[in-house]
């Protein structure tokens, strides 16, 4: 019993500091809500009356025609449809003119005053960070150097305690629902917001705030200051997603890692937005690339060109020969195990195209692919295509891959087309190269997956008639997540656990009901649909079990179009000789090499190094400095060089998003820009030595014969942001 006695003493003094502390929390909400109401009590003398609300309007629309002269042009005859400004007991308010309801139930300043004064003490934020990788099996530079940053800044994030409270100086910040608009002038006034992002889907809400909020006083503050103003109105959730997507690119997605998200209020579409914007939060951080990945894509372009491997020609739009040849993309989805007899006996019946390791299933089945799909640049590619051990097998079916796979893959077939993929140094060099757009396009949506890539070659080759057996990019909840006659499996049936399953999203099924999938196959399905969208001559059916594909109907086996009859040898004749070009890539060697020569890598390296090395002394001043890195970047581009653009991007983005970390940390600024400045250096060491790795890799193919460890790199959130 004497034992149990100081527990108890213990818990009394917990409980007692607790109710302390309630007790605290108690008085000073008395004396705010009395603060408040004298406040509310003292805004009602100003006199909300006509003259005040329309003067408001027409110094707003001057503001408005001087900096967004669309929203003025659009706000200039507009006619509120259900949400009218109005004044109640002498304060702005908003009614509703459907059920004469107001936004407000209490006096609009303050409670965006409240509403500001909390998110002050807990401002939401993303919290994202780059993850560290334990191993670097490839040996890239990019990893070496980004691992010992992101230690480095994860010590000091996580000693950055007891500075919660919103700082003067933000990075960026998102603000969900407009209102009468006064939370905006607080925030836009009080702090100096680098990048603000303002949504509101509604129009009749934005009109309102013409009369209220002091936007020709905070226009022009925002611009004195340098910064940003994105005005997101009248959108829907994807409209929304895209157009912040896009902006992010110029304003740098490395801000992603610290951006605050206020929410003003909550109406159906505003939860929408929000609940869109968590789900495809990722794909801000997905596709960035980096340098040692933009080093191989040109080296394994540069050999592929050097062995004469074909291009693929400008896909035309028009009507074509081949339009109502059916073609079976076989993807390596659990699903493909139950269409393997139905493609078995119809293979003769329309060209079947096989997607990375979905090959080695197809075979197990007594299907013999067509065309056969890689899409991934390393050289365990070609290690796993010799695991079929059947290499006459191989020699027989035609390669269709964009350039940057690895030239030891290309040699395994007889006959290989390649396709210049966007997004890549390697690409951006050969369309620097006069006539080589006149003749060939960039490979938009060619990956993440190699199904992204079978999709793109067959609209490529002229077939307009798609039908997708396997491609998944999903699956039932604890259901095989490949075939289980790929190498995912053993011949037992057993996981091998290759796969490393992240099932972090719940996606509608194909034919109802719902299916769970990761990142990576999420955005394959996004992109996928985008190319479906940029292509409307194809007709595009999906026969798999796993995600709906938007764009692609949902069809059973019975329902598919068969070609009997059909002479493959004739159809694939005709797709390579109307579609392929024939004068030898090689003829593009000699330019592409003299675009991506080592002396003009030497001379961005040291400019990016000018631009870095000096001390900052401010946030915003080291916010400014990256953004200068990415502007010389942009130069680039803009001076006929976006290959030396998109060679550096990728490990910039990365760099600059645990630099912006450090830098908007929940701490002091002079901390924060100490740390900012500190770290700094191994970003400056890895820039120190692209030049000499440059030299000695940018013309030699990858020869690793191990598992690939890039993959491991990725933005995660830590909290739920806005």
């Amino acid at each position: 019993m004497s034992d149990t006695l100081p527990l108890i003493e213990e818990t009394i003094r917990d409980l007692e500091e607790k109710i302390d502390v309630l007790q605290g929390i108690v008085d000073r909400q008395k004396q705010r809500s009395s603060g408040y109401q004298e406040l509310s009590d003292s805004f009602t003398l100003i006199g909300f009356d006509d003259n005040y609300l329309v003067g408001h309007y027409h110094q707003n629309m001057a503001a408005l025609e001087k900096y967004f002269p669309d929203v003025h042009k659009a706000m200039l005859e507009y006619k509120p449809v259900r949400y009218h400004i109005d004044v109640v007991d002498n304060l702005p308010n908003i009614r509703d003119k459907e059920t004469g309801a107001l936004v407000y139930t209490q006096p609009a300043f303050t409670t965006s005053l409240c509403q500001y004064e909390e998110f002050c003490l807990a401002p939401k934020m993303s919290h994202s960070r780059i993850q560290y990788t334990h191993e670097n099996p490839m040996g890239f530079m990019h990893v070496d150097y980004l691992n010992q940053l992101v230690t480095a800044s994860d010590k000091f994030v996580e000693e950055s305690v007891g500075g919660e409270r919103l700082p003067k100086d933000v990075g960026m910040m998102l603000v969900f629902g407009m209102g009468l608009g006064f939370h905006v002038e607080l925030l836009a006034i009080n702090h100096n917001i680098h990048h603000l992002y303002i949504i509101e889907p509604d129009l009749d809400i934005f009109y309102a705030s013409l009369f209220t909020t002091a936007w020709f006083h905070v226009l022009p503050l925002i611009d004195e200051r340098g910064g940003t103003l994105q005005l997101s109105l009248g959108v829907e959730a994807e409209e929304f997603f895209e157009a912040h997507m896009s902006d992010s690119s110029i304003r740098g997605r490395y801000n992603i890692i610290s951006t605050y998200g206020f929410v003003h209020y909550q109406t159906k579409a505003i939860a929408e937005l929000l609940e869109h914007y968590k789900n495809r939060y990722y794909e801000l951080s997905m596709g960035w690339g980096f340098y040692d990945d933009a080093v191989m894509s040109i080296a394994h372009q540069g050999r592929n060109i050097h062995n004469d491997v074909p291009f693929v020609k400008i896909a035309g739009k028009t009507a074509h020969p081949l339009k109502n040849v059916p073609v079976f993309i076989c993807g390596n989805g659990p699903s493909l195990d139950r269409h393997a007899e139905f493609l078995r006996q119809n293979q003769d019946k329309g060209i079947v195209i096989s997607c990375g390791t979905a090959l080695r299933a197809l075979k197990k089945h007594g299907i013999t692919p067509d065309f056969h799909c890689e899409q991934e640049r390393t050289y365990p590619i070609a290690g796993l295509l010799d695991d079929i051990k059947d290499p006459e097998f191989l020699r027989d079916r035609v390669l269709l891959a964009p350039g940057t796979v690895h030239p030891e893959v290309f040699k395994k077939f007889a006959k290989a087309f390649m396709a210049p993929k966007h997004g890549e140094p390697a690409t951006d060099a050969l369309e620097s190269i006069p006539g080589f757009s006149d003749e060939f396009e960039s490979a938009l949506h060619i990956n993440p997956t190699v199904a992204n890539t079978a999709v793109f070659m067959s609209h490529a080759l002229g077939f307009r008639t798609l039908y997708l057996f396997g491609v998944d990019l999903g699956h039932q909840r604890d259901g095989n997540h490949h075939s289980v006659h790929s190498v995912y499996y053993k011949a037992d049936g057993a996981d091998r656990g290759i796969y490393r399953e992240t099932d972090d999203y719940v996606v509608p099924g194909n034919f109802g009901g719902e299916v769970v999938t990761n990142a990576f196959f999420n955005l394959s399905r996004i992109c996928i649909e985008r190319l479906l969208r940029r292509r409307p001559e194809l007709m595009c059916f999906n026969l798999g079990e796993g995600a709906l594909i938007r764009g692609a109907i949902p069809c059973n086996q019975e329902d598919v179009l068969l070609a009997s009859g059909m002479d493959k040898a004739d159809v694939m004749e005709m797709a390579t000789h109307f579609n392929v070009d024939s004068q030898g890539a090689s003829r593009f060697e000699a330019p592409y090499w003299d675009c991506l020569a080592p002396p003009k890598v030497d001379a961005l390296s040291e400019a990016l190094l000018d631009i870095l090395q000096p001390d900052v002394d401010s946030r915003r001043a080291g916010s400014l400095q990256m953004e200068e890195v990415m502007e010389r970047l942009r130069d680039e581009s803009r001076a006929g060089r976006p290959y030396l653009n998109s060679l550096f991007e990728g490990s910039m983005l990365y760099y600059h998003a645990v630099l912006v970390r450090v830098l908007y940390a929940p701490t002091d600024d002079t901390r924060c820009v100490a740390a900012y400045n500190e770290l700094k250096q191994i970003y400056l060491d890895f820039l120190r030595a692209v030049p000499a790795h440059y030299r000695m890799h940018y013309q030699r193919p990858n020869s690793l014969s191990l598992q690939e460890g890039y993959n491991d790199w990725i933005v995660t959130e830590e909290g739920e942001g806005a």
